[in-house]
């Protein structure tokens, strides 16, 4: 079983990869691309498989199940070799800060899922955050016992409007 403070552990993990992968997008452009993967490497399954749908992407790529797709999101298509030409680069706002409140979280014998929403703080506007809501699921890695994404999906809050 996944105990919730490795759950918390690996929401940082991602947290300060995001925020890392902005810094290093002004700092270090062209140690990105190699930091970018390793980080993403270290979060995301992807020898079992993943199935990712990011916030902001859409037909034809909705979906990743790659690390070149999911790359190409965080990073942006031009800096991750990608022909995705929609993908800006998520990671490259930069954000200040990230912060997960966690709604649901399910435990089965050999993954956790979990929802909620996270609050994306832009360094430009630290006192207005972009609210998502999300769904992760966490296995342990046989390997490595190490705790990794196998799915995410991300979507911007629904606001019904009253006629």
């Amino acid at each position: 079983m996944i105990e919730t403070h490795e759950i918390e552990t690996a929401q940082a993990q991602w947290s300060q990869a995001l925020i890392h992968m902005g810094e290093l997008s002004s700092t270090h452009p062209d140690k990105l691309r190699h930091i970018a993967t390793q980080l993403l490497s270290q979060l995301y399954d992807f020898e079992v498989g993943l199935s990712f749908k990011p916030t902001l992407a859409g037909y034809p790529h909705h979906f990743r199940s790659d690390l070149a797709g999911t790359l190409s999101y965080f990073i942006g298509a031009k800096l991750a070799g990608s022909t995705i030409s929609a993908d800006h680069g998520f990671a490259l706002k930069p954000w200040s800060k990230v912060e997960f409140t966690q709604t649901t979280q399910i435990q089965l014998a050999d993954c956790t899922i979990t929802s909620g929403i996270y609050a994306f703080y832009a360094a430009a506007a630290p006192t207005h955050p972009t609210t998502v809501e999300y769904t992760f699921v966490y296995h342990r890695t046989p390997a490595q016992s190490t705790v990794k994404i196998i799915a995410h999906h991300s979507s911007l809050p629904y606001h019904h409007r009253s006629s």
